[in-house]
Parts: structure tokens; C-alpha cells; sequence
């Protein structure tokens, strides 16, 4: 089977407010993580939200980026 990382991009927040951004992790990712593992791959889960991972060395055959509108431009930067 593959080996699979699963990538969730840390939200920042580039706009002008004072508005707190909360860093929560990506559950989507979990679950997919899980999915895949009782399928048979071997899964990592990478969550900038609680570390942000060296990249140059995820050694992966997939490397999946999960992302969403208020983290999508990080998400472009990491791919």
C-alpha cells in the first residue's frame, strides 16, 4: 500500500482587524487519516495549526494538502 501525508495549512490572519483567529485542528484530515489507514496505507497527519513540519523531509508517495478559504493561500505556498 502507499504511504499517504496528510497536510492541514495554518490559518494566518493577513487582514487589517484585531479579530483573534483560533487555531483548531483540521478534522477533516483525521478522519480521512483514518479512512485511509484501515485501508491498509500508511498515514502521517502534518497540522501547522499545532507544528509546522520540516517539509524537506516527508518522504511520502501521496501527499494530500487539506484547505479551506481561510487557509487556502498557505495551502498554495506549501504545495
Amino acid at each position: 500500500m502507499a504511504s499517504i501525508s496528510l497536510i492541514s495549512p495554518k490559518t494566518f490572519n493577513d487582514s487589517a482587524s484585531d479579530i483573534p483567529i483560533l487555531a483548531t485542528p483540521s478534522t477533516g484530515s483525521l478522519l480521512l487519516g483514518t479512512i485511509l489507514k484501515e485501508k491498509g496505507h500508511d498515514v502521517k497527519i502534518y497540522d501547522e495549526s499545532i507544528k509546522i513540519p520540516r517539509y524537506n523531509r516527508i518522504d511520502s508517495d501521496i501527499i494530500l494538502i487539506n484547505s479551506m478559504s481561510a487557509t487556502i493561500n498557505r495551502a498554495y505556498e506549501i504545495a
